[in-house]
């Protein structure tokens, strides 16, 4: 236990982020990680406020499993963790949009390794509980946000599911999801 806790310390006291435009290095006594942001497996995001402290996690994982994580304090409404993670979602949304053009579909979340929700180029396919699945076409696709880090997805005005804002690649569909309205609304103009 000793050991284990020593070397988180190290681990800790040693860290060292560094951002850049199109990725990250991650370096500590015990290992470290790097990667583009375009070629994460995932990207997750939590934070915690106390006291009028806003603490901001930002967690990567690169396609090998190695792991990062970008935290930052800061008081009142800083936002630079925001556009840190907006800036990475947008990046891998964009290497999610470019795998539509090949598939018809791409995993968005999963639990267990079972896919959850599907983005299409025209909606979502969401797993129900009942373990059918359900398509939501992209003019009727809503999140509404709830208690904590939880956000209930609606068909129109109809709940289906509720997901936790904190897993891996929400964020990330989410961008993915405006992309496509984005690219939508413009082929509905140019047609029009």
């Amino acid at each position: 236990m000793g050991l284990f806790l020593g070397k988180l310390f190290l681990k800790a006291v040693t860290l060292k982020c560094e951002i850049y435009e199109q990725g990250f290095v991650s370096k500590s006594a015990t290992g470290g990680a790097s990667g583009r942001y375009a070629d994460l497996k995932s990207i997750s995001r939590g934070a915690t406020r106390s006291n009028g402290v806003l603490m901001t996690n930002i967690h990567l994982v690169t396609q090998s499993g190695a792991k990062a994580t970008i935290a930052s304090e800061g008081f009142g409404k800083d936002d630079k963790m925001g556009q840190l993670l907006t800036y990475a979602c947008q990046a891998l949304a964009s290497t999610w949009m470019r795998a539509l053009e090949r598939q018809n579909e791409v995993v968005w979340m999963a639990k267990d390794s079972s896919p959850t929700l599907k983005i299409r180029k025209d909606g979502v396919l969401v797993k129900e509980k009942t373990g059918v699945e359900g398509f939501i076409p992209l003019s009727q696709f809503n999140v509404k946000p709830g208690f904590a880090l939880a956000v209930e997805i609606f068909n129109g005005d109809k709940k289906v599911v509720k997901v936790n804002s904190g897993e891996p690649n929400y964020f990330v569909g989410e961008t993915l999801i405006a992309m496509l309205r984005e690219n939508q609304q413009r082929s509905a103009t140019a047609s029009s």
